[in-house]
């Protein structure tokens, strides 16, 4: 059992409060009273904090229980006894409206476990609501994105079967299935991609019809070595005979002339020349014929044959043909074009070669007399030609002994081609092989060239996917928490008959009823969904339900300490007292009780209640209840709130209205200057003093205050300033606020002097019986 509070230091209202050394301890039931602005809500906050195992705010509150000491700071260490507190928090916590839809009527979820519980539900479908959107357009995105994968990887698929289709072949029917096959077999190799002469010459192998195999080519065999040096020998060779000079010095001329001798020489019996028909001279034959003798005829027989040879070398070398291009694949046809070009080159240097050995050679026989060298022949001869420079460069090549013959005479050339002759022959022996080769290098350098773009379409998809996966996962993840806080909302609701039952106990009217609505209740007042519900009708229902909780089978209500602070508010008087009746019948078994209320109503009602019960007039001392009284006051200009003994006229009265005149009575009892601070809650005293006494004097409805004063045969002058001080200075149920400007309270006494002069002159016989009664 809780015994006191020993401190509470800078909190609120109790910025220095003590236990004052006279204070009755706390007993099992205890009522504490005091207007509004006095500390009931701060002092149930401590109490909440304390019930929930919360560090207080405070710089410092000590409790003292049977137990021994807890320190508010640390409450989790002591040793502190269930708890439960009513009070506005609770109110605001344990009753969460829903608002209605359409026609029906608003659910309403009672308790501040299921109040929370359906906050969190009602975040949660919330959230929902923003993500099922969102879900849905990723959802749309995503199979907007597959089909525009696919449709890229069909397409793909399609080129590369364009690319590679050919009768029976492998890729005719190649699809996208098979491109995403592929993909994944290339993405983990490190296969190089090809250049773009590469992939033509695949392609074209690949497009190949098998070609006939192609015999190799054979240079005819020409030594060239041998013909220059057998040249360079008849050059250098010189006839000796009878030189008739004038046919020495014109080769031309020795040519005709020795045709002519020949002619004569088959026709012995002719002494006339053929030409002049003169008769020839005696001996001119004879002399002719030892100018033309056998050695010279034999010279220019072997200078004949050799030319005879060097023609025939140069018709064999002209009449060389390399195989048609058409008779090769595809692929080797551009290398077949390069060599060939190369040997069309060179056979033209070996044609202009022997074209200037030629020439050299006839030169040779038109002046056999003439000793020549090869090298200054065939220069003369190359220099006379059209290309002369041409022609001097082929010459150097030929006779410069540094050359190689076989690279000039084209003989690397023929060996290149028969290469790729055995290449192409090579190719027929595997045609089937190397086409499928080809086609399958080609089909993995296309598949690889779009190998970028399938992974970019391939890790948006991945990415849209995990967000779908993981937005769904979440809105699976709210739907299954949203189930399972409905139905543990569900397990812990009371019956709707039930409730609706105990309301109208506590109540004492039965216009309000529940019905159940998924893990909530839905009000009906009179049959209509109740909208709208009244403050008091709010505290009236979560007070209810604070009462239902204590029935629960986890709470030992014997060992708890329950804390109710004002649990009526704006109900009639029938109504305030079924809801005393059923508080009382309620919480009377608990361990300990504390009741706080500024409504005097329901303080007499539980005074009575204890005074009956728990406190012996004949030993005070060991009374089961106590009551206390909340007085705010200023101190050192701050205002601070006190916890006292009930005033004796607050404890033996049944009205609140004795207690009011005596606070009012008591300050203007005091001789000489009163310290503003003993005026501080004395307007708000005031106004309830004189609005219970005009309404008693002029029964009827409840007017407003000006209203009533009218009616009042008093000095008007008195009546003004005692209504204007009653306005400024107090706020009906609160005590003035701190901004207020108090040195105004400096008219306290002169205007309470006119109230309860007032009072005098409209009853005197009642007057002085209230005063009577503070004696």
């Amino acid at each position: 059992m809780l015994r006191s509070i020993k401190e509470i230091k800078g909190y609120r209202i109790f910025s220095d409060f003590m236990w004052p050394d006279d204070l009755h301890r706390f007993e099992k039931f205890n009522l504490i009273y005091g207007l509004n602005g006095s500390g009931k809500t701060t002092l149930t906050t401590i109490f909440s904090d304390l019930a929930h195992c919360r560090p207080s705010n405070a710089d410092s509150v000590l409790f003292d229980f049977d137990s021994g000491s807890v320190n508010g700071k640390s409450p989790q260490s002591g040793n502190v006894p269930p708890i439960k507190v009513f009070n506005r928090a609770f109110v605001q916590h344990a009753i969460f409206e829903d608002p209605a839809k359409q026609e029906l009527a608003p659910v309403f979820y009672l308790g501040e476990d299921s109040v929370e519980k359906q906050q969190q539900v009602a975040k949660l479908k919330h959230r929902l609501q923003a993500l099922e959107p969102d879900t849905e357009e990723l959802a749309k995105r995503l199979k907007a994105d597959q089909r525009s994968f696919e449709q890229y990887c069909s397409q793909t698929a399609a080129s590369i079967k364009n690319a590679l289709t050919k009768p029976g072949g492998k890729f005719n029917n190649f699809n996208r299935v098979e491109y995403v096959r592929k993909i994944d077999t290339l993405s983990s190799t490190d296969l190089k991609r090809l250049s773009e002469p590469e992939r033509e010459e695949l392609l074209g192998v690949a497009h190949s019809q098998p070609m006939k195999d192609i015999s190799k080519v054979s240079l005819p065999s020409i030594d060239y070595m041998d013909l220059i040096q057998r040249a360079e020998k008849l050059l250098a060779k010189s006839v000796t005979a009878s030189v008739i000079q004038v046919l020495a010095d014109d080769p031309r001329l020795g040519q005709w002339v020795q045709s002519g001798l020949d002619l004569h020489k088959a026709d012995e019996e002719r002494q006339n020349c053929f030409f002049c028909e003169q008769e020839l001279p005696p001996g001119r034959l004879d002399e002719l014929e030892s100018h033309f003798n056998d050695e010279l005829n034999r010279f220019q027989a072997e200078l004949d044959a050799e030319i005879k040879q060097i023609e025939s070398a140069k018709s064999t070398i002209q009449n060389f043909q390399l195989p048609a291009a058409g008779l090769f694949y595809q692929h080797c046809q551009d290398e077949l074009s390069k060599y060939a070009a190369r040997w069309s080159s060179s056979k033209q240097n070996v044609s202009n070669f022997l074209d200037v050995l030629l020439g050299a050679l006839k030169r040779k026989r038109d002046k056999p007399f003439e000793k020549m060298d090869l090298r200054n022949a065939m220069f003369v001869f190359s220099e006379m030609a059209k290309d002369s420079n041409l022609l001097l460069k082929i010459v150097s090549m030929f006779l410069d002994a540094s050359q190689s013959i076989v690279a000039i005479s084209g003989l690397q050339d023929i060996e290149r081609i028969n290469a790729l002759i055995e290449r192409h022959n090579a190719h027929s022996a595997s045609f089937g092989k190397r086409v499928q080769e080809a086609m399958d290098r080609v089909a993995d350098d296309m598949t690889l060239e779009s190998l970028d773009e399938y992974r970019k379409h391939s890790s948006d998809l991945e990415r849209l996917s995990a967000d779908l996966k993981s937005q769904n996962s979440e809105i699976q993840g709210i739907k299954t928490e949203i189930q399972k806080l409905e139905r543990e909302m569900r397990q812990h609701r009371a019956a709707a008959e039930e409730l609706t039952e105990e309301l109208a106990a506590y109540l004492g009217r039965s216009e309000l009823s529940f019905q159940t609505s998924e893990s909530g209740y839905r009000l009906f007042r009179y049959g209509e969904p109740a909208y709208h519900l009244s403050e008091g009708e709010r505290t009236a229902i979560a007070f209810m339900y604070f009462l239902k909780t204590l029935e629960d089978e986890s709470f030992d209500l014997e060992k708890a300490i329950l804390v109710i602070d004002d649990p009526i508010s704006s109900l009639d008087s029938n109504s305030l007292y079924s809801a005393f009746s059923f508080m009382k019948r309620k919480t009377e078994s608990a361990a300990q009780l504390f009741v706080l209320t500024h409504n005097f109503q329901l303080f007499r009602l539980v005074r009575g209640w204890l005074k009956k019960s728990f406190m012996r007039k004949s030993n005070p001392d060991r009374h089961d209840a106590r009551i206390y009284l909340l007085e705010p006051h200023w101190n050192d200009g701050k205002r601070r709130s006190t916890l006292a003994n009930i005033d004796p006229l607050l404890r033996d009265f049944d009205s609140e209205y004795h207690y009011l005149f005596k606070q009012i009575w008591d300050v203007l009892q005091i001789d000489g200057r009163v310290p503003l601070e003993r005026y501080y809650i004395l307007p708000n005293v005031g106004r309830r003093l004189l609005e219970s006494f005009l309404s008693f004097k002029f029964p009827g409805k409840e007017p407003r205050l000006d209203e009533l004063m009218a009616k009042a045969d008093f000095d008007p002058v008195k009546k003004t300033r005692l209504l204007r001080f009653l306005h400024a200075h107090s706020h009906f149920d609160r005590v003035s606020a701190p901004e207020h400007d108090l040195s105004t309270l400096g008219e306290s006494p002169v205007v309470f002097f006119d109230l309860l002069d007032m009072i005098k002159t409209l009853d005197e016989d009642h007057y002085h019986g209230l005063v009577a009664s503070l004696k």
